[in-house]
């Protein structure tokens, strides 16, 4: 019952964003695939909704994101940490410290 409620509430919304003419600027969400399917049902919407999900799709956007490339992004931000030579808690490997 509360997905099919979240559909019914994405799918007013995106309608309403398309009527507003900013559908294009709307970053998709995980599961507006079954959110397409219900404004299958609505008069004149569903053109619209294809194309830019068909758009989101082609441009990797929001959860279609290619995942290497999502990673080359994050990893760019993730602090470098240099490594110790020892640690207290490695067993030592029998080489001179």
């Amino acid at each position: 019952m509360r997905e099919a409620a979240r559909i019914a509430a994405r799918a007013d919304e995106l309608q309403a964003l398309r009527e507003l003419g900013t559908l294009e600027q709307t970053e998709p969400r995980e599961g507006d695939e079954a959110v397409r399917d219900e404004l299958t049902r609505r008069v004149g919407v569903q053109e619209d909704v294809d194309a830019w999900l068909a758009r989101a799709l082609a441009a990797h956007r929001g959860p279609y994101a290619d995942p290497a490339e999502l990673w080359a992004r994050i990893e760019a931000l993730l602090p470098v940490v240099p490594r110790r030579p020892y640690h207290p808690g490695r067993k030592p490997s029998g080489r001179a410290r």
